[in-house]
């Protein structure tokens, strides 16, 4: 049987659910041929696809090899090494890729999730954006890069990105998830409610909506049906420990402080590895006057992602509280070079200049406070402040 068949017959047998059989007739095409490329690309799809990740990678190389002039057999074995969690392989076999077929809006796309993957942010914009120019209805790149906006705190941005995939994916739980989530953050939270009862009532049995829903309802000021609703999520997955740190989060809003730490200690009892937990239980500390505590409760976060921007800032507040200013001054530089458009670390910086009567730098940091939010009254009056302060100096 000529191999072209055999391929052929492959196909068909793993598009009805016989794996063995496509690989084996895939086996039989490689014995007439030892080396033909397409036949060792189609066993690496297949063998990816029942999750030999190993032994695919070992098949996409043998397929490069007899024929390293085919750019889709780098993009495959780029998703092959990102399944394997090798992300810096990936994103040089989706560049070779691209320089060898440099309109595949795949490709860019593809080389934008390891990016994304490597928190290389910008990088995984700049990607997203070719693939988009390439080819504008490209969904999942849209998809993606709002999901990039939407963790840089660029909010309009992810919602526009948002708006354009959602007419076409409405009874996607993952989108109306995350519209509505960039909606609450726009503080446009009567429309993320509307959104999050409809994701609710299509998806009853996800925890993750009644979470969500929780958030916009006490930003709503309903409290009661806050706390029902977290409530709904734990029973749903009670083993889920971002539940809990949610709840502690609602009741902290609420100013039911032992209530939160109650919370954030049964979180931290179910798993004492998730990140959150330490960043929500430091400012919750720090409301209590524990400053020193509030500190290691960041120094855990961080020594568990040291790339949160949060827990560094966090960590640079506690710091100020305990006059602690050389210490500080670090770690909230850190934040600001892990999310420079995150505000919080700006205006603690701005203190920090402030407390040691650098009035300049403390200007500085106040107004970019105000470029990433023009109407920030707590900057708008330090920054006041600093003005006649360096006036009369």
């Amino acid at each position: 049987m000529i191999v072209d068949q055999l391929i052929e017959n492959a196909r068909d047998f793993y598009a009805n659910g016989q794996a063995k059989k496509a690989l084996q007739a895939l086996e039989q095409a490689l014995e007439q041929i030892p080396y033909h490329a397409e036949s060792w690309y189609w066993k690496g799809l297949f063998l990816s696809g029942e999750k030999q990740h190993e032994k695919a990678l070992e098949a996409f190389n043998q397929a490069i090899e007899a024929d390293p002039a085919n750019s889709t057999y780098f993009e495959m074995r780029g998703v092959c090494f990102c399944q394997l969690d090798r992300f810096e392989d990936g994103l040089e076999d989706f560049e070779r890729s691209i320089s060898l077929n440099p309109a595949s809006a795949e490709a860019h796309y593809l080389k934008g999730c390891s990016l994304e993957d490597l928190k290389r942010w910008d990088e995984a914009l700049e990607a997203y954006d070719q693939a988009i120019v390439f080819d504008p209805l490209h969904h999942r790149a849209h998809f993606q890069r709002g999901l990039v906006h939407k963790a840089l705190g660029n909010y309009g941005a992810a919602l526009a990105d948002f708006d354009f995939v959602l007419p076409k994916a409405e009874t996607l739980h993952d989108y109306n998830f995350h519209k509505a989530f960039t909606l609450y953050k726009l503080d446009r939270a009567a429309e993320a409610l509307l959104l999050m009862h409809a994701d609710v009532e299509e998806n009853p049995t996800f925890g993750t909506s009644y979470a969500l829903r929780a958030k916009i309802r006490l930003a709503l000021g309903d409290d009661e049906a806050a706390i029902a609703d977290i409530n709904h999520a734990i029973a749903i997955e009670p083993k889920y420990v971002g539940y809990l740190v949610t709840k502690g989060f609602i009741y902290h809003e609420m100013d039911l402080l032992e209530e939160a730490k109650e919370a954030y200690m049964a979180a931290l009892e179910l798993d004492p590895s998730y990140e959150l937990t330490y960043t929500n239980l430091s400012s919750l500390l720090e409301d209590f006057g524990q400053y020193e505590a509030a500190r290691d409760a960041c120094l855990d976060a961080i020594r568990i992602n040291p790339t949160s921007a949060v827990a560094y800032n966090n960590l640079g507040s506690a710091l100020l509280y305990l006059k602690d200013y050389l210490g500080a001054k670090p770690a909230l530089e850190k934040a600001i070079e892990l999310l420079p458009t995150y505000i919080d670390p700006h205006y603690n910086l701005g203190n920090l200049y402030r407390f040691t009567g650098k009035w300049d730098l403390a200007l500085a940091a106040y107004e970019e406070v105000l470029k990433l939010d023009s109407e920030d009254s707590n900057a708008i009056y330090q920054r006041d402040l600093m003005l006649k302060k360096l006036e009369k100096h």
